[in-house]
């Protein structure tokens, strides 16, 4: 069994997967924003044990952690996975926030994000980085690639997000298959406005 690693910042965010995971990680970095820690929750099914171990821990009791941010896909629907996490929270004795993106003031402040941004009723990672991409000249060329898939009669793919970003990558000069492992700056437009509510809750947390 994998040991949790140590904590040793005062600002924590759990994310749910390692491709979310090296994606918050690549746009702290652009941002300048070195003051979090991230830990991998895995998946949604284990975020309630993940936080009630988390908070029972020797050394979370002793870090006197300040924040605690949720980053998890909102994946068929926004409200069931933010009164999800909710729940969570509530039941590792920590206070949720009254709706997604905002921060509570108790000690440790709490706050959830749902991808790909705010708004969203449905959606994941995926959509998020399709956004980023949306300048981009490949993406053209992605979306012509479905609609021929399409007109010669070939079933589309389930989850047409993750299949564009796996069109997109096979259009780099390095064939990258998990978004966690192409977040290499060139790929992806980080000054995209889509990111704006996600820097901000970063900085407000």
């Amino acid at each position: 069994m994998m040991s949790s690693p140590k904590i040793f910042k005062k600002k924590l965010l759990l994310v749910e997967g390692k491709d979310t995971e090296a994606f918050i990680a690549a746009l702290l970095d652009v941002s300048g924003l070195e003051d979090f820690q991230i830990l991998d929750f895995r998946n949604v099914e284990n975020f309630q044990p993940f936080i009630k171990g988390l908070v029972n821990r020797l050394d979370y009791r002793e870090s006197d952690i300040q924040s605690i941010g949720v980053i998890r896909d909102a994946e068929q629907n926004a409200s069931a996975a933010f009164e999800s996490v909710c729940n969570a929270l509530k039941a590792a004795s920590l206070d949720s926030p009254s709706q997604v993106g905002r921060i509570t003031t108790g000690k440790p402040r709490t706050g959830i994000y749902l991808l790909p941004d705010l708004g969203a009723s449905s959606g994941m990672l995926e959509d998020l980085c399709l956004n980023m991409l949306e300048t981009d000249a490949a993406i053209v060329c992605v979306e012509q690639y479905f609609q021929c898939l399409s007109s010669q009669g070939i079933q589309p793919p389930r989850n047409f997000a993750k299949a564009k970003i796996t069109a997109f990558l096979a259009s780099r000069p390095e064939l990258k298959q998990r978004v966690g492992y192409a977040m290499n700056k060139e790929y992806w437009n980080w000054d995209h406005l889509c990111l704006a509510p996600l820097k901000e809750f970063f900085k407000t947390l």
